[in-house]
């Protein structure tokens, strides 16, 4: 029976280090504009620009870097094959040509670990969110422990920000709908759809770019809490920020609108 791929991603060190850098200036862009959104009502208009150049574009392109080095691990008959999946290309390293394996000290883009060669250095960085279940696989003496957390699923961005802030931007907007014009489909007939769908866009983006400002806080603080932790520890900080940001999230944006 063939062995199972693993889904990784193989990073050449300048790759990686921009890629990481790109990681980097995205979260803290929105972290370093946090303040402005969670204590006052800064320009919306300059709150969308600054977003979309400092920390959107940044993560496009991070994804582009990612998408160029996905690859698919298989380990197999004496050794490691690498197959990419943008480029088709293939690498392969004899097991018996490993020295050993380094873990990442800082897991960016994800965690990860070096190989280290006997007769000179591997070129790709391999990284992946699991490192434990390849590093068994090359090494079966290799300390790399599970760094899954069961409840990093509650911080997926489809959860949070397409489930979670679609709800809230639901009650927000229907709130205002009711308040100003009398019911959800009021300003449509006071005024059309397009000032409907313009007032709706507005309520939306106020919503998540609050929502990335809350979730950006609440990660860097699990991140600095955690450091040098054991896996108990974050799983623990992953629970209470996950509640954090689903229970006080929406409670203080539908507050702010009613008492507002």
């Amino acid at each position: 029976m063939p062995a199972a791929e693993i889904r990784l991603h193989a990073w050449r060190p300048r790759a990686r280090a921009a890629a990481a850098a790109l990681q980097l200036l995205a979260f803290l862009n929105v972290l370093f504009m946090a303040p402005a959104l969670l204590l006052s009502e800064p320009p919306l208009g300059l709150v969308v620009k600054r977003l979309f150049m400092f920390s959107a574009l940044p993560a496009l392109a991070f994804l582009v870097l990612r998408a160029l080095a996905s690859a698919a691990a298989r380990v197999e008959e004496g050794r490691l094959s690498l197959r990419f999946e943008a480029s088709g290309d293939r690498v392969e390293l004899p097991l018996a040509s490993l020295a050993g394996m380094r873990r990442l000290r800082l897991p960016l883009p994800a965690p990860g670990f070096r190989l280290l060669l006997r007769d000179g250095a591997f070129p790709y960085v391999v990284t992946l969110q699991d490192p434990s279940s390849l590093a068994a696989q090359l090494d079966p003496q290799a300390d790399f422990r599970d760094t899954r957390i069961p409840l990093r699923f509650l911080h997926h961005p489809a959860l949070k920000f397409g489930l979670g802030g679609g709800v809230v931007i639901f009650v927000l907007f229907r709130l205002h709908q009711v308040i100003t014009y009398g019911g959800i489909f009021g300003e449509w007939q006071q005024l059309g759809l397009a000032h409907w769908l313009q007032t709706l866009l507005g309520v939306a983006l106020y919503v998540l770019a609050r929502l990335l400002a809350w979730a950006a806080c609440l990660r860097a603080a699990v991140e600095l809490l955690a450091l040098w932790r054991n896996r108990a520890w974050r799983i623990a900080l992953e629970g209470a920020a996950a509640a954090a940001f689903y229970g006080i999230a929406a409670a203080v944006l539908i507050a702010r609108l009613v008492l507002g």
